[in-house]
């Protein structure tokens, strides 16, 4: 440390790549480097068994620190610099929890490694209409939406027994029927 505060009175440098600066936070940043790029593991895991209840045993999984698992199967197997950590956690872990993408989900617990999984299967996912090719329509919505789907073929509501596209049916009761 005295070393390093000498150097840079002396030269108002820094000692490892000569470029001016004041001797106040030298010491601070050498240290920091030196923290950062220690070597570290995620310790993001999950802790998959059975609980009991009433009728049957049901499957769950809780988020914890892998050391508390005792089982390196749910532990993420990461590793790498301590600066590079948070980016891996945030962007990359399997073992992340995180939110649904779709649109409205409700659904929050997802371990990122899981979330393809239910992406194919949420009812909030688009699936478009197949009937006038509307591709904003959610799985959930479907329902609503053939009921106001515009080339959705329906019977005439005066009874005359025409079927015809929802879009023509003011159309057809003004003129025809």
């Amino acid at each position: 440390h005295e070393c390093i505060l000498a150097w840079c009175q002396k030269t108002k440098s820094c000692p490892v790549d000569r470029v001016g600066t004041s001797c106040k936070y030298v010491p601070n940043w050498l240290i920091r480097n030196l923290i950062n790029k220690k070597k570290v593991e995620c310790w993001k895991a999950i802790n998959i068994g059975l609980r009991e209840s009433r009728n049957s045993n049901v499957e769950y999984s809780k988020e914890q620190d892998w050391w508390e698992t005792g089982n390196s199967v749910n532990k993420c197997m990461w590793k790498g610099q301590l600066q590079q950590l948070e980016r891996h956690r945030e962007e990359e872990c399997g073992f992340e929890i995180v939110g649904c993408s779709n649109e409205g989900c409700p659904m929050v617990m997802l371990e990122r490694r899981k979330a393809g999984e239910h992406g194919e299967v949420c009812g909030y996912r688009m699936s478009g209409c197949e009937v006038c090719g509307d591709e904003r329509v959610r799985i959930v919505d479907k329902e609503d939406h053939e009921g106001v789907c515009r080339e959705k073929k329906i019977r005439c509501r005066q009874e005359c027994g025409m079927v015809m596209k929802r879009k023509e049916m003011d159309a057809h009761i003004k003129e025809e029927c």
